[in-house]
């Protein structure tokens, strides 16, 4: 039933669009829900980095319930280019993804769902080490690598005698591994240290660096080498490899060469490296017990000798 005209007589006519007041709260809501958010992120972020063990600019992970009556090994990763030490950690060894969920913590869930039975954790387990870093490709020149090798030597050595010093960690049983530019850091660190690496898992490589006198110690510490190669792999690296692994048959250093099918320049991942990796860090044989080994306070470097000198690579 329509109203009266005198019903609406003293109603207020409504006023234009352009004249109403503007109602603020739904946008000052959602910029309070993303300010809560931020400091969540932050918060986060500040709690992962707080999970992690700096030694220098390095990042250590530790295995789970690792124990300082016995050593464990440690394996260094060198950077891809465009990649970094941890985001190879990301893509080929880690199986827990869980944004919430610290590196070390994704770590050793990575290594309990690998070895879930806790002897074969214990026997197998081992520590790693990140270098900071990203490759580049000012690293792909002679130059450009020659300061590759020392820029990583520096980082490597700093952040090793920090956690040889404070960790359980075998000197019999540091091992390298790196795709592309990681490999060949892989590599060229290997020929120029062999007295403080035992073994390295390298893919995508094609081991330009040469260091001939370096092979009899090798031998000599029984130096273990896992290459990998794409089945679809460039064929430069592939000549190159396998010039490389014929000087390795002649001076008897051990090694083991896989092709990677279906894929280019791709390095393994999961089950395959975690076989290379028991390979090259000898995981695959039984460990010693050791006296504890006590942490102390400053961590210091010697007995690590790494030379100044760069010799070009390529």
């Amino acid at each position: 039933m329509p109203l009266h005209p005198a019903h609406t007589m003293n109603r207020a006519a409504p006023k234009p669009r352009w004249m109403r007041r503007p109602d603020y709260r739904p946008a000052a809501a959602l910029a309070l829900a993303l300010g809560l958010l931020m400091v969540g992120l932050a918060g986060m972020y500040a709690w992962a980095r707080h999970q992690r063990v700096f030694l220098g600019e390095a990042v250590l992970l530790t295995p789970p319930g690792y124990r300082m009556d016995r050593e464990y090994p440690l394996l260094v990763i060198l950077p891809a280019t465009f990649g970094t030490s941890e985001s190879y950690l990301e893509s080929h060894l880690l199986s827990d993804h869980n944004p919430f969920h610290s590196l070390q913590k994704r770590w050793e869930n990575t290594l309990r769902e690998r070895y879930p039975n806790p002897a074969d954790l214990d026997a197998h387990g081992f520590f790693v080490l990140l270098p900071p870093g990203e490759g580049t490709t000012d690293d792909h020149s002679a130059e450009g690598f020659a300061q590759a090798i020392a820029r990583y030597e520096r980082r490597v050595k700093e952040g090793l005698g920090k956690a040889l010093m404070r960790y359980p960690i075998s000197r019999q049983r540091v091992g390298l591994a790196g795709h592309s530019l990681g490999g060949d850091l892989s590599w060229a660190l290997s020929l120029r240290h062999p007295d403080q690496f035992n073994g390295a898992v390298i893919s995508g490589s094609r081991t330009s660096y040469w260091e001939p006198k370096r092979l009899s110690r090798m031998r000599a510490r029984g130096f273990r080498f896992q290459f990998f190669m794409g089945e679809f792999e460039d064929p430069i690296r592939l000549a190159g490899l396998q010039g490389s692994l014929g000087r390795l048959e002649a001076a008897g250093v051990a090694h083991r060469y896989d092709r990677v099918a279906g894929v280019g320049h791709r390095a393994p991942k999961d089950e395959t490296l975690f076989q290379a990796l028991e390979f090259a860090l000898r995981t695959d044989q039984p460990i010693a017990q050791h006296k504890p080994v006590k942490p102390r306070r400053q961590a210091q470097t010697k007995g690590i000798p790494f030379p100044a000198a760069v010799i070009p690579a390529r």
